[in-house]
């Protein structure tokens, strides 16, 4: 890691001779390492060392972007330079309100330096203590174990000077037999949360009470959603619904009812780049600082998620979800997503269930079908079991659902006090904290053989 003195420094240095009437610079870089092991043995481990850079100029209202991969002044300024003659070009943006001032960020501790020194041997180490505990119960175990430390910085020529460290460690252990599979994972900016053995044991758990699975009539099921499968959901819906551009642009399940309830009264949804509980980042790649904004509040639409250049055009303040500058159509994005929990447990849900599923988690989402009434499809996947009279039975084959997550979340039943982090796949700093759902007649349109 460069460190925050040698950072800010080459940004401020860079900047002081920008071209333009307004200028920033954003930079991300550090370094990761992946395990990826299957049928109990390690086959690859990749090592990668990044730095990336995006350079923004401004000319009146004319923006130009361009990204680099070297760190060094002059080619920071050979950026600010092409970004500028890219804003020559590019048509005037009539609601861009210009760059944020200097602020003050909140605390955001993120960074564990054990997670930091992890290397190839150590996460080695831990996996094989998981491959002898799948050898005992006769399953092959497959899966990746990653930890990363990564420094971001946000610099620009109204003062702004941002910089935040962060560590993460993730660990996903699929155990499989010829006819099951089960499914375990964590993430958290601490290596020592993870808990790799007792990972381990949930999901060889889940694999041997899934052999000879039992295939199940497609229908209308009471379900109950671990964390996991409930956090997938939500990966889609922070870009489907609770963006300011898929609200402008109608895809959202929130247009036209925004401050009307269109989900259950157990639904509160909110985001917070401070809350240790997630992957904390104290600002946003604009430098505005992260407060918490609650998008949902009881089943009702509260607030979208917006960057400076969205705020301009819709007349409000920025909400701190810029994500890195020239991105394209995804603008500003929920990174830090958070489903409030309830006052129950997986337990007792399946306690109170006479006949449903469980499910570990989703494969093949696509929440694409229809957004405005948020119908997703996909399968289940690594876990899916049946409920009989308030007990967890055997494993059933796979089902593909077609559903409106808008109607199933109006038929929540309960809501777990435990809510799991869960690290975003599409980027670093992305992270849904959430609990397990009962829902009541959740649609199931056919059987898979995958």
């Amino acid at each position: 890691m460069r460190g925050k003195d040698q950072v800010l420094n080459t940004l401020s240095q860079a900047l002081q001779d920008a071209p333009g009437d307004e200028a920033d610079l954003v930079y991300v870089g550090g370094r990761s390492g992946t395990t990826r092991f299957a049928h109990s043995g390690i086959h690859q481990n990749t090592v990668e060392t990044s730095d990336a850079i995006f350079a923004r100029v401004c000319l009146g209202k004319r923006i130009g972007v361009v990204s680099a991969t070297s760190f060094t002044r002059e080619d920071l300024a050979t950026a600010l330079a092409s970004a500028a003659e890219l804003a020559r070009v590019t048509p005037e943006t009539p609601h861009w309100p210009g760059l944020a001032g200097p602020a003050t960020y909140g605390p955001a501790n993120a960074h564990d330096a054990a997670t930091a020194a992890c290397g190839p041997t150590q996460r080695a180490a831990t996996l094989f203590r998981v491959f002898e505990t799948g050898a005992r119960a006769g399953v092959e175990i497959d899966g990746a174990f990653t930890t990363t430390e990564t420094e971001v910085a946000v610099a620009n020529t109204r003062g702004v000077r941002a910089w935040h460290p962060l560590t993460t460690a993730s660990i996903q252990i699929i155990p499989t037999l010829p006819d099951s599979s089960g499914y375990a994972s964590a993430s958290s900016t601490r290596l020592a949360d993870l808990a790799a053995d007792a990972l381990a044991e949930k999901a060889i758990e889940k694999c041997l009470r899934g052999k000879n699975p039992v295939e199940v009539k497609p229908g209308k099921w009471t379900i109950v959603l671990e964390p996991q499968a409930v956090a997938d959901l939500f990966t889609w819906l922070g870009f489907t619904a609770f963006t300011a551009n898929a609200l402008r642009e109608g895809h959202s399940f929130l247009c036209g009812r925004m401050g009307e309830r269109s989900m259950g009264e157990q639904v509160t949804v909110y985001d917070d780049g401070l809350d240790p509980a997630g992957i904390p980042l104290p600002f946003d790649f604009e430098g505005v600082p992260k407060k918490r904004v609650t998008l949902m509040e009881k089943g009702v639409g509260r607030a979208v998620c917006h960057d400076r250049l969205t705020a301009g055009r819709d007349g409000v303040e920025s909400t701190a979800h810029a994500t890195p500058p020239g991105r394209g159509s995804e603008g500003a994005a929920p990174l830090n997503l958070f489903v409030a929990g309830g006052d129950s447990s997986i337990g007792e849900m399946i306690a109170s269930t006479e006949k449903g599923l469980l499910i570990t988690r989703w494969h093949y989402l696509n929440g694409l079908i229809q957004p405005r009434e948020a119908v997703f499809t996909g399968m289940t996947r690594d876990g899916t079991f049946l409920i009989e009279n308030g007990e967890l039975g055997r494993g059933i084959k796979n089902m593909r659902f077609t559903e409106s997550i808008v109607g199933a979340f109006s038929r929540i039943q309960a809501v777990s006090r435990e809510r799991k982090l869960a690290g975003a796949t599409w980027s670093p700093f992305g992270s849904y904290v959430t609990p397990a759902l009962k829902i009541e007649g959740f649609t199931f349109s056919d059987a898979t053989d995958h």
